[in-house]
């Protein structure tokens, strides 16, 4: 495994995750990482990528060809896709696409529309008796008072969908809201109109989060590692991860990959429910994850196995070491403090692969500093 070569086009349109993936392959000796996406990207100067390609933002049929025509350039071995739109591209035009490099496991169109909804989630658990929250989702004006009192406080409203156009993960945080009491929720309908946007309304699951990012076949893991936050933020996802081995989380996890026949790569969140011991899925990310260098870390490189995977290429599921990961912003803050160099060390950050390749994050800071600067003048 360790000596397989290949040239992969990596199809992206949210730069983070890209980033992601290329630092990641570039971690593999003899392969050749190229990048095409419908968006101008700061990964494009990673030193781990060789070409970057800008293709139609506009049209979908011309955004096929021309990534046919990227990946007879680069003569791609494997074409990758990274986020949700990048998946769902891949998996609508596959028959084309699979005839320009081969495509890792997907599922199929449906199944991938069906678990990136909340709200169809929720229904599918319920129906393979999964545990999983009370829910319902907010449709109409009047739906409201109904709608919430089917619910027992405190409830959460989320979007049913939470990457429409690819946004980042800070911002959709912005759109979950947690209400404590009936007068809260009251409150909030005065100001706000949450059918502006699908939703959906949730009980609130006490208790704690915790991930399992998986690779999988035909229903079948073929790697995976559990993941569980120890900088915690409210209603946010934990910045600070441990890698962890939870067998009771990965038997609910195993059982519904399998009986969903999935394919494909998957971060699922779930919560440890403390009244009944219960892992209940919350959401189903089909991409790529914030937190993957956590899993490179502790010895999963994902984007390579899934690479190996669209190659045929058979290899035993990897055990992965416990250990921690802390994304790069959160491990500034705390790696030079007294508290902070005892609660980890710089290579278990994002700030260690950022040092490794920092070209794209200073290109961003850039970017950053210059819209700063142009608001106030």
């Amino acid at each position: 495994m360790a000596n397989t070569t290949y040239s992969v086009l990596l199809l992206a349109e949210q730069n983070e995750l890209a980033l992601a993936v290329i630092r990641s392959l570039g971690m593999v000796p003899g392969v050749e990482v190229h990048l095409a996406s419908n968006k101008k990207s700061h990964a494009k100067y990673s030193k781990y990528l060789c070409s970057f390609h800008l293709v139609d933002n506009e049209k979908e049929s011309n955004r096929v060809k021309q990534v046919v025509t990227c990946a007879e350039k680069v003569k791609a071995d494997v074409l990758l896709p990274v986020d949700v739109p990048a998946m769902r591209f891949a998996i609508r035009h596959l028959q084309i696409l699979s005839k320009a490099g081969m495509l890792p496991p997907l599922p199929e169109s449906g199944q991938f529309e069906r678990v990136i909804d909340k709200y169809q989630l929720n229904r599918w658990l319920q129906e393979h008796d999964f545990p999983t929250a009370r829910f319902t989702p907010v449709v109409q004006k009047d739906d409201y008072t109904d709608a919430a009192s089917q619910l027992k406080f405190p409830i959460l409203l989320k979007p049913v969908k939470d990457e429409p156009d690819g946004a980042s993960q800070q911002k959709e945080q912005q759109n979950l809201y947690l209400f404590e009491t009936s007068d809260e929720w009251n409150r909030f309908l005065q100001d706000h109109d949450p059918t502006e946007r699908d939703a959906i309304l949730q009980e609130y699951i006490p208790g704690y989060d915790i991930d399992c990012s998986i690779l999988a076949r035909d229903g079948q893991i073929l790697a995976h590692t559990i993941q569980k936050g120890f900088i915690l933020q409210d209603l946010q996802y934990s910045p600070g991860i441990e890698l962890i081995h939870n067998q009771s989380l990965y038997k609910t996890a195993r059982e519904i990959i399998s009986v969903l026949n999935w394919s494909g790569i998957c971060h699922l969140d779930f919560r440890r429910d403390k009244r009944d011991s219960t892992y209940k899925l919350v959401d189903f990310n089909a991409r790529f994850w914030t937190t993957l260098q956590g899993s490179l870390g502790a010895g999963v490189n994902f984007p390579h196995l899934t690479c190996l995977a669209a190659l045929g290429v058979s290899f035993e599921q990897p055990d992965y070491e416990e250990s921690k990961f802390v994304m790069t912003r959160t491990a500034l803050k705390h790696l030079f403090t007294p508290t902070g160099a005892n609660r980890f060390s710089l290579h278990e950050t994002g700030f260690y692969y950022v040092l490794k390749d920092p070209v794209p994050s200073l290109v961003k800071a850039g970017c950053a500093l210059k819209r700063a600067l142009s608001s106030n003048f």
